[in-house]
């Protein structure tokens, strides 16, 4: 096994940066389909899909710690969309308008670091099962942690 440590812009699994499926995402959000997305971003129309459906299918649960966090760090918006793609997009906006430090970060790319690369994640598993106290990043479970000195 090899370890690597990924940056905030890379998805596990993914060959595209999160920025674009992120944008993907907010076009559907907004009710493009998935062939229109695909010819705006020069992307086969199955991998705009299947990043569609992954978002779709993981949303309710990232939305929930994207506005948890979010609140955290001193957000008080009280109006989100009820669609779950448009409360998800209005989620990593909500964060990203929070986050410490540099203001210029992407904020698809914050949204990753923040669910440790969750995001669109090509296992199966529930998403940020095992965040840390922070709620910043998903910690090594007991049986990645090495036993060795």
């Amino acid at each position: 096994m090899t370890r690597a440590l990924l940056p905030s812009f890379v998805l596990p699994g993914r060959w595209d940066a999160v920025a674009h499926i992120g944008q993907a995402v907010e076009l559907a959000a907004r009710g493009i389909g998935h062939r229109p997305i695909a010819a705006l971003l020069a992307r086969p129309e199955t991998t705009v899909r299947g990043w569609l459906r992954r978002s779709r299918s993981v949303a309710t649960t990232l939305t929930r710690t994207l506005l948890a966090r979010a609140v955290a760090l001193g957000w008080s918006g009280f109006e989100l969309p009820v669609a779950t793609l448009p409360r998800l997009v209005a989620a990593v906006h909500a964060l990203a308008g929070r986050w410490p430090g540099e203001r210029s970060a992407e904020p698809w790319s914050i949204a990753c670091l923040v669910t440790g690369g969750g995001l669109l994640t090509t296992d199966t598993s529930a998403p940020l099962e095992r965040t840390s106290r922070s709620g910043a990043m998903a910690g090594p479970s007991r049986s990645e942690v090495s036993d060795d000195p």
